[in-house]
């Protein structure tokens, strides 16, 4: 016998070969020695070459179709990387959304020996900035990374979402696991939604300004109160970020659902096509040769995208758009985390800091006759709003309507005061 049957056991179970449909087969032979220069910077790090390290390398050399050969060359290069390729890397991959998977990879790398040393996490920090992947990218993919590492395909679902990350550039470690797609994402299409919802809501609570709530004689279990009248389009405007829109906005263009020219970006849709979103009004930017969209700034990262189409193509793109077609208060008062609309107490009103809230409704006849925003009671789809008819600038620090035998009553429908007028809120 000419041959060990245990090297032929470990051979036959040892790590496969390659990664099965990994998207870097798809580049040019340039881009993949490129990107593979990349996770060699990564590989030797902390100054030390573990033979697990290479083995990665190895696997993703044979999943891009690269000759072995090519493993000592990066090694070489790992040992005394040049200038040149490593700003040759970052100008082929920075900004790009093939990005999150060379983050991902290089996250694989730095566990390969067992240990992430300082020096490690120091690179691929710095990586990760140098291609302009948001913070908040950069988190996603760690956490997707642990959720992966340890199986756990349920959590790892919510990532493959269109605010979070592309799952084209993910799907090959799934079938590499043997986890079926398709069957994965119906399965968590709910809660992958509620987990949107969640985030939506994070940031909108942390944007709202709050004040001290007071209404005398008020049943109202509350002692906040918002500063300034919350409409529901405001309010699910000031929810979504640039962050959570960009990742939609790359899949849309790479499907080729949008079309891009020099100053507008075009929803291509039947019977024709409609503006999206123009680059002088918003704070994206686009690369063209890249094909891909990126920020003005990082510092943009977390603003918001307004209430434009951008954001109602958004919703419909992520069946949310029933937040805003239903014109539900209880909308409201989930994604601002309040328990009520802050109503008037018979003759008084709720005051915030000491101050009474009665914002003047400009467009309604009773927009200049006192109190619109005294709320006497919301019943069904109506709401009742009491007001004197010859305070037209409100009271100031008073919390009492003036004459209460000049009080008059209008109504106005649930509908019309959340999408024009606004509520203050409590909780």
């Amino acid at each position: 016998m000419d041959f060990d049957i245990l090297d032929v056991i470990n051979e036959a179970t040892k790590e496969a070969d390659a990664f099965e449909g990994h998207p870097a087969a798809d580049f040019t032979i340039e881009e993949k020695l490129l990107y593979l220069n990349g996770l060699a910077l990564v590989m030797n790090a902390d100054g030390h070459i573990d033979d697990t390290e290479k083995e990665y390398i190895r696997i993703l050399i044979k999943s891009m179709n690269l000759d072995e050969s090519t493993l000592d060359d990066m090694v070489t290069f790992a040992k005394a990387p040049d200038k040149d390729t490593i700003q040759a890397f970052f100008r082929t991959f920075r900004r790009r959304p093939i990005s999150q998977l060379f983050l991902f990879d290089a996250l694989m790398m730095t566990r390969r020996d067992g240990k992430v040393e300082d020096k490690e996490k120091a690179v691929v920090d710095k990586i990760a900035d140098q291609l302009e992947i948001l913070k908040g990218t950069q988190q996603d993919i760690f956490d997707l990374f642990c959720h992966i590492k340890n199986r756990n395909w349920q959590e790892s679902a919510l990532y493959f979402s269109c605010h979070l990350l592309n799952p084209d550039h993910f799907k090959h470690l799934l079938a590499y696991h043997e986890v079926e797609f398709d069957a994965l994402m119906t399965e968590t299409a709910e809660t992958r939604s509620n987990r949107l919802l969640d985030i939506m809501k994070s940031k909108l609570v942390d944007s709202l300004e709050w004040g001290t709530f007071a209404c005398e004689g008020t049943s109202q279990k509350a002692s906040l109160i918002t500063k300034e009248p919350i409409t529901l389009l405001k309010a699910i405007a000031s929810s979504i970020s640039c962050s959570v829109v960009m990742p939609w906005l790359q899949r849309m263009l790479d499907r080729g659902e949008l079309r891009v020219t020099k100053e507008t970006v075009y929803l291509v849709q039947e019977p024709e096509e409609k503006v999206l979103f123009e680059f002088s009004n918003s704070f994206f930017k686009y690369e063209q040769e890249a094909n891909a969209f990126y920020l003005g700034s990082l510092d943009y990262a977390q603003k918001s995208i307004g209430s434009g189409e951008i954001l109602h193509a958004f919703l419909r793109h992520t069946n949310l758009n029933y937040l805003i077609e239903q014109n539900d208060l209880n909308n409201l008062l989930i994604l601002t985390d309040s328990i009520d609309v802050a109503v008037s107490n018979a003759g008084h009103l709720p005051t915030c800091d000491g101050v009474q809230v009665s914002a003047i409704t400009s467009g309604h006849y009773f927009a200049n006759q006192g109190h619109p925003n005294a709320i006497n009671e919301i019943k069904g789809d109506q709401v009742e709003i009491r007001y004197c008819n010859h305070c037209s600038g409100g009271h100031g620090t008073q919390s009492g309507i003036c004459d209460d035998k000049d009080r008059r009553f209008t109504k106005i429908t649930l509908s019309e005061m959340l999408t024009e007028h606004g509520f203050y809120l409590v909780k």
